[in-house]
């Protein structure tokens, strides 16, 4: 499962695309709310896909038992399920389901209102799960997009939060990091293979012929 590994967006205007993921399980956004602010927020989720049984879009938050704990049981597509937040969408399908299923395919638009009052970190994650068997299948979008209001939220960065871009700019400077520190190590090892200079290796020489 590659959780944070390929989709990067603004959830304030977003547009992202991929092809299809290995792992059956994909992080595609976050959004994040400020403790002192509270309003109604109106988020409007498109994805556009190819027909898959078991392939849904669910949401998590930051509180026990949502986010955390489906990093956790990575792997187990079934227990994955069970941790995001049961929702009401606006779509007239059953109420408090967790996500919606995108199964059919083609272009599918949900919108979600969060009513904000909190502190709060929520993620949108694709999961393609046949919860029967608990076997994952890949992930597979052709694109989609993530747009809320803008009247709440906030750049996750402002909260010390990361959003899905920040982890993997993390990682590419840690990467970035190693590799300096690397060649410095190297260079300094060189350097210390010298001696200083006009002295040369005396091994051998008693210490009157010097």
């Amino acid at each position: 499962m590659q959780f944070y590994s390929t989709l990067l967006l603004s959830l304030l205007s977003a547009t992202a695309h991929a092809g299809s993921i290995v792992g059956g399980f994909e992080v595609i956004g976050t959004i994040c709310y400020p403790p002192d602010q509270k309003g109604e927020d109106k988020v409007v989720i498109t994805t556009v896909s190819p027909a898959s049984a078991n392939q849904r879009i669910v949401m998590y938050d930051d509180q026990p038992e949502s986010y955390d704990q489906a990093v956790k049981v990575a792997g187990d597509c079934k227990a994955q399920l069970s941790y995001a937040k049961m929702l009401t969408t606006s779509s007239g399908g059953t109420s408090m389901v967790p996500g919606w299923s995108i199964a059919s395919g083609g272009t599918f638009s949900e919108t979600i209102t969060i009513n904000q009052g909190n502190k709060r970190q929520w993620w949108v994650a694709v999961v393609n799960c046949d919860e029967a068997s608990g076997v994952a299948s890949p992930v597979s979008l052709s694109s989609f997009s993530i747009v809320d209001s803008g009247k709440v939220s906030v750049d996750c960065s402002t909260m010390g939060q990361y959003s899905v871009a920040g982890y993997n700019w993390a990682i590419v400077l840690m990467v970035f990091a190693v590799i300096t520190a690397a060649i410095f190590a190297f260079l300094f090892w060189n350097k210390s293979r010298i001696g200083p200079s006009g002295v040369v290796n005396t091994d051998g020489v008693g210490y009157n012929e010097l």
